[in-house]
This record gives C-alpha cells, structure tokens and sequence, in this order.
C-alpha cells in the first residue's frame, strides 16, 4: 500500500511549487511566459517519472539528492541528448533545488558528463542547411500565396505568426489580401 502511495506525494509537491514558485524566474522577480511554465512542467514530470524508471522511486521532493541527478545525467548522455536538452532540464532542477533550499546542490552541466564537450553549445553551423546547399529552386517551390506571406513576415517582423492569419480576396485588376480575423480595434485590414 504504501508503494502505490509513493509518486503521489511528489507530484503533489510538483504541483504545489510550479502553481506558486515555478511561475517566477530563477530571481524570483517577475513570471515567466506561459511557455516556459509549460516547458518547466513537462521536463520536471518527465525527470522525476524517469528516475522512477531508472529505479530511483521518489517519494517526496525532499528525497531529492545529487546521486538523483547523476543517475539521470549518465542516462540522457548515454542516450545521445544535445547539450541544451540537458542544460535546460538541468536549469529547472537546479531552480527546484533552490526551492528546496538546496541551491548549491547541482553544479554545473560539465560536472556531469564524461567528456566536457558534450556539455557545450554549438551555435556554428557545421554544414549548410540551406535551399540552394540542398539542390531546391526556392523560386520554383513558393507560390503565390507563400510568396506574400513570407514578404509580410519580412514587413512585419515582429509579427511574423500574425502572417498566416492572411487570406487572398479577389479585387478585380488588384491581388488583395484581408486577414481572416478583424484587427483588435474591429476593422478588417487589407494588404496590397
């Protein structure tokens, strides 16, 4: 009975501190986008749901030990995850740690890992991605209707996912575009 008990009482506690501190930055002085809580959540369910599978049951938030997370750091390296993944999962335990007043508890990525390298970002292409590397016409690929999406996005970078929201009416001499949803203020707008 008491084992079936078991991961309750941490999810419990899980729930308990995303719904109050897990909702702040790791300064604790201001909230955090919707995204980043629900980024938070998930790595933080997952972690402890895979140490449960690794054969560290964890009863409560508390039992929550360094050895835990060496356990879990040896199996995303073994199973080849990049070097965000695991700075960033890392990131939320070292916040939960702090929660748990245990701030110094977890050390930095490299401490981890076999081999230090696998701990650091690359942000340096090593081959092209792109269109052209690749043997595509983008020209031949993008019709119309991309075509004005993509020059909306570059018109209106900062509102690059409002582009999709687009739609082509038919304007005799003239292509028009009028976005499906009206703007904030009601008016339907139109793009030419």
């Amino acid at each position: 009975m008491e084992q079936a008990k078991a991961p309750k009482v941490w999810k419990k506690e899980l729930i308990q501190y995303l719904m109050t501190k897990g909702q702040l930055d790791t300064l604790r002085t201001k909230v955090v986008s919707n995204r980043t809580m629900e980024g938070r959540e998930q790595n933080l369910f997952l972690v402890f749901n895979e140490l449960s599978e690794l054969g560290y049951p964890i009863r409560t938030l508390k039992n929550f030990r360094e050895k835990h997370v060496r356990a879990l750091v040896a199996s995303w390296e073994g199973r080849g995850l990049s070097a965000s993944t695991l700075q960033n999962r890392l990131t939320h335990l070292r916040d939960l740690a702090r929660h748990l007043d245990r701030s110094d508890m977890i050390g930095p990525t490299e401490k981890y890992v076999s081999d230090p390298r696998l701990a650091q970002r690359r942000t340096v292409a090593e081959e092209d991605q792109s269109w052209s590397a690749q043997g595509v016409d983008a020209q031949v690929l993008i019709d119309e209707v991309t075509g004005m999406q993509l020059r909306l996005m570059h018109a209106f970078l900062p509102l690059g996912k409002a582009q999709v929201w687009y739609r082509r009416v038919e304007v005799p001499g003239m292509p028009r575009w009028t976005p499906n949803l009206p703007a904030r203020n009601g008016c339907w707008r139109s793009v030419v």
